[in-house]
């Protein structure tokens, strides 16, 4: 199995759980997947549970993944929150992805658990910072 994606429909958000490869091609092909499934279910929330295989991505490779795709136009997307589930990852990583993304006006946050996304979306959604 390349990787596997599934998806629940919550109440604001979408809830995607994703399995599969750790590198640049793999991940362009999973924010395409992603970004269709987000125009079906006309959804601009997303919660990604990823659990990636493989090595940690260079800053380079980060920059280039998080411009290509918001350059693609991320239409209905405007706010992830990412649940990174290899504790390997490097937390200066994610930092530099939530930086290059809102730089480029997506809300993009990276958390370790699932309960502080959920806080996160739920706290946009009241505050009314949700971007259109």
């Amino acid at each position: 199995m390349e990787h596997e994606i599934t998806v629940s429909q919550k109440p604001n958000y979408l809830h995607i759980k994703l399995t599969g490869k750790n590198n640049p091609l793999s991940i362009a092909g999973y924010i395409e997947e992603m970004i269709q499934i987000s125009k079906q279910h006309n959804s601009s929330m997303l919660l990604i549970e990823g659990n990636l295989r493989g090595l940690s991505l260079n800053f380079l490779d980060i920059y280039h993944i998080v411009s290509d795709t918001i350059r693609k136009r991320l239409d209905p997307i405007r706010t992830v929150a990412y649940v990174n589930g290899n504790p390997n990852r490097s937390a200066q990583n994610s930092k530099f992805a939530e930086t290059v993304a809102s730089n480029r006006g997506l809300m993009l946050k990276i958390f370790t658990n699932i309960a502080e996304a959920e806080s996160w979306l739920e706290e946009i959604i009241q505050t009314g910072q949700i971007l259109t």
